[in-house]
């Protein structure tokens, strides 16, 4: 817990260290930067059943190719419905490969070397991106927040969730409402070539296979005296190579349909293919794929650049809901320059009932308060409606985990991009833009709205205007905090 609190600090300082660097805007003819101007059908995906409902039928129809990149890819209930569909595609002789992060949140791959193994059996490739230990602070801190699933070149999904039961409501803990953009047409081809970039670069490396136990003898290093006995070196032997296999045979199983498995596949089926059928496709004609590249560092950065240079260009309003508001020198001027022109900002956002990080929430709260003292109508999200609840129970917290945007009520943005230092300057981020369709913005701004009703909007001293502080143990953390977040945010 010390080593992951050290990263922690390290790499904010880091980030605010990179983040004092002036925006450059990106190159137009960079592979990272692609616009097509062509017709594409797209939907965005609110729902969280329906979106793994929409995961599956993706990888159903999947003919001959399929790539996945996620930040977090869990083979746990929901990770498991996926994995099997992808093994059964797989030996059909579809082309699978996925790229996942190597430490996301400082935990290493859900898919580790076991799944690998296994995986590999049925021809799927799994790969990780940036192998690092925390102890590497100088090069753990830099990780590959995308998220994409490509079929056959020719269609996508990207947004803000990855692939784990918290991302799809049915964590018993922890829960994050979020949004994806399905889309059909040629921009999938430019995907792919983002995809290839990452997969081939240098900073992706092929997982280690699990090491079979070996019979030792353990002595003391100094005096080279045994410090147990040969019985209990073998019965230590043979307990952990029990546990060895053990792993192989239970990752096994869980690529294999249970009873429950089937059970479960059907209620995703009969409730996500519901909510999915009312969410209505969208033919638009102009959209943008943004990416960084797999190369740490600031000049390596092209999202955070050309994304403000499109939120500079609003004229008449920016609608943002957003997992995280820590917004700093580039970033927050440009936001406050819209303020100063009469353009509306309108943000929802994680409170203290939301964040269950207690520093970052007082981090977030004090650039909330300043967007409200320069005019912005900033609103916090409160939890999940009890409809939203079906699969994670009762107890489980409820936050906002979306990355999206509204421009001038024509421009959309869906992606992976925080409006942090990290996704600014640090993180590798993916996002989408649809440009000049009042009719997908009009859905977008509306399943915003939506959400906003469940949400406090905050007033000038920092209270809310329909609603009050939440004094949990994690709010009273945050008063604690408070100086040194004050002390941090100073910076930022």
């Amino acid at each position: 817990m010390l080593i992951k609190r050290t990263v922690c600090a390290v790499t904010l300082a880091l980030s605010t260290a990179i983040g004092a660097q002036a925006f450059e805007t990106p190159p137009s003819n960079s592979p990272y930067l692609v616009t097509v101007n062509a017709p594409h059908q797209a939907r965005i995906l609110d729902n969280d059943t329906a979106a793994l409902e929409n995961v599956l039928q993706m990888i159903g129809r999947a003919r001959k190719s399929m790539e996945l990149e996620y930040f977090v890819f869990n083979p746990d209930r929901s990770g498991r419905l996926v994995l099997q569909a992808l093994v059964r595609k797989a030996d059909e002789g579809v082309k699978i490969r996925i790229l996942v992060d190597y430490n996301a949140n400082g935990v290493k791959p859900g898919l580790d070397g076991f799944y690998h193994g296994e995986l590999a059996t049925h021809g799927i490739e799994v790969r990780y991106f940036n192998v690092a230990d925390l102890l590497e602070f100088w090069k753990v801190g830099f990780r590959n927040h995308r998220k994409l699933l490509v079929v056959d070149d020719e269609e996508m999904l990207t947004g803000g969730r990855n692939i784990a039961d918290g991302f799809f409501g049915m964590s018993e803990h922890m829960n994050y409402l979020d949004r994806d953009i399905w889309i059909k047409g040629p921009i999938a081809r430019s995907a792919v070539h983002g995809f290839d970039l990452f997969w081939n670069d240098p900073v992706v490396q092929d997982p280690k296979a699990p090491e079979e136990p070996v019979f030792r003898r353990r002595t003391n290093p100094a005096s080279s005296k045994m410090l147990t006995t040969q019985a209990q070196d073998e019965a230590d032997y043979r307990a952990r190579l029990d546990a060895f296999k053990g792993r192989i045979t239970t990752t096994k199983k869980s690529l294999r349909p249970r009873t429950s498995d089937l059970e479960f596949r059907q209620e995703v089926a009969k409730r996500g293919g519901e909510e999915l059928a009312q969410s209505p496709v969208v033919t638009i004609h102009s959209i943008t794929l943004v990416s960084d590249t797999p190369v740490p560092g600031e000049s390596a950065r092209v999202v955070s650049p050309y994304l403000y240079q499109r939120i500079e260009g609003a004229t008449k309003s920016l609608l943002i809901e957003n997992f995280m508001f820590m917004v700093k020198d580039e970033e927050k001027h440009a936001l406050l320059g819209l303020l100063d022109r009469g353009v509306k900002i309108d943000l929802l956002t994680n409170g203290f009932s939301t964040e269950p990080n207690p520093l970052m929430a007082e981090l977030a709260n004090s650039r909330q308060n300043m967007g409200v003292d320069h005019g912005m109508n900033v609103y916090c999200y409160c939890g999940a409606p009890k409809s939203d609840r079906i699969f994670s129970g009762k107890n489980a917290m409820w936050g906002l985990h979306t990355k999206t945007m509204v421009i001038d009520g024509k421009d959309s943005v869906i992606g992976s991009y925080n409006l942090d230092p990290r996704s600014g300057w640090i993180n590798d981020e993916g996002t989408i833009i649809v440009n000049d369709s009042p009719e997908f913005a009009s859905l977008l701004e509306e399943k915003t709205r939506n959400r906003i009703k469940n949400a406090t909007q905050m007033n000038q001293d920092g209270s809310y205007a329909n609603g009050s502080h939440c004094y949990s143990a994690g709010r009273i953390m945050t008063i604690i905090l408070r100086p040194i977040a004050e002390m941090i945010s100073d910076q930022l």
